[in-house]
């Protein structure tokens, strides 16, 4: 069995639903005990390396053998995991089909995602895209918001800088960027994650299945997507109110809340969801916002309105935003919408969880 093999067995098992799982080596395809040549003191240590080589987090095991004839078996004993996330290996998720280790399926992902609160999706390889598709003044420009030098030498090298701070990932000795690279500094996102946009739309009525008077696909970065959405709702939405020969600008609602929950949606959606748009859906007496994936179990939309959650789904992506002064401090955001809202027209921010078809969706009352 290779490196690779064991390291992907491991990681499948560890985040399978099941404890008191082995890895034994030594036996053939066939199911024969053909054993292992080497002394199972440095074959063990080789073992110890591999358990915490190329993982998020170590993995804790129980490493055993057994003289065979001339030959050694060894088993590793694994045991049920329970850490802050599931376990990774080159930033991939494996999960057990059968006898094979393969990357996990939308749904069980979402499994995964709901025993562990956190799937990296943002930090996921894209291997088409690599170090020409990443804007390296947006980051630097994202750097300077942490009062980082970015201009003085010495500086590492670009690749380097990308590498370290997981804009761009290795594996098998090629450079590849990650989701999170090129959504915050990609040059063009969409050329590898089209699903990847904001799609506002008007609707002449109260459901999606009335007339669309109006529609538009916001792309590019996310901090772009943001201001497209709501820079279509400004120019649709602006009244001009006049006192004294002075105008002053009005809107629909308060451009701050909008914002505010668009920037949420972003942060928040399922990026393991390829199929599905993040929806600005505009009806005759609301906004509704959809973002592909669900809450995980330990949340409900009362703990999120509350203001006392948060976690994001996509960490990295949550903490450009916010460096960026997308969205409001960390748990402040949503107490914020509802209080504009209060103050606007009386009414309250809602939440839906919608985990038959796996959005949340958040709605604005206009009236």
């Amino acid at each position: 069995m290779e490196r690779t093999q064991i390291q992907n067995r491991n990681c499948r098992l560890c985040d399978g639903q099941h404890a008191g799982w082995y890895v034994i080596i030594g036996v053939s395809n066939e199911g024969q005990i053909t054993g292992v040549a080497e002394a199972p003191i440095l074959f063990a240590e080789k073992l110890k390396d591999i358990l915490h080589t190329g993982f998020n987090f170590p993995i804790s095991a129980f490493l055993k053998h057994a003289q065979i004839g001339q030959h050694w078996l060894h088993w590793i004993e694994i045991t049920k995991y329970r850490g802050p996330e599931s376990i990774t290996y080159q930033k991939r998720i494996y999960v057990r089909r059968g006898s094979a280790s393969v990357e996990p399926s939308p749904h069980e992902k979402q499994e995964l995602f709901n025993i562990f609160g956190s799937i990296l999706k943002e930090e996921q390889i894209v291997p088409p895209a690599g170090l020409a598709d990443i804007n390296s003044t947006k980051f630097k420009d994202y750097l300077s918001r942490f009062q980082i030098d970015v201009f003085s030498d010495p500086q590492p090298s670009l690749e380097n800088d990308l590498l370290n701070r997981e804009v761009l990932t290795r594996q098998f000795g090629e450079t590849h960027a990650t989701v999170y690279g090129l959504l915050c500094f990609g040059f063009n996102p969409q050329q590898y994650l089209p699903f990847a946009v904001v799609e506002l739309s008007v609707c002449n009525g109260l459901t999606r299945g009335d007339d669309v008077l109006f529609s538009r696909t916001c792309g590019g970065t996310i901090s772009d997507q943001i201001d497209s959405a709501v820079a279509a709702f400004r120019e649709l939405y602006r009244f001009e109110n006049f006192s004294a020969l002075v105008r002053e600008d009005s809107f629909l609602l308060p451009l701050g809340a909008l914002r505010e929950v668009i920037a949420n949606a972003v942060v928040h959606r399922d990026y393991g969801i390829t199929a599905s748009k993040i929806l600005v859906d505009i009806f005759r007496d609301r906004i509704e916002v959809a973002s592909p994936g669900e809450l995980p179990n330990s949340l409900t939309p009362e703990k999120v309105l509350s203001g006392g959650v948060i976690r994001s789904r996509n960490e990295k992506i949550a903490n450009y935003l916010l460096a960026m002064g997308l969205v409001e401090s960390r748990g402040r955001g949503i107490p914020r919408v509802r209080k504009l809202m209060r103050e606007f027209n009386g009414t309250d921010l809602e939440l839906e969880n919608n985990r038959d078809v796996r959005f949340v969706r958040a709605r604005l009352h206009i009236h």
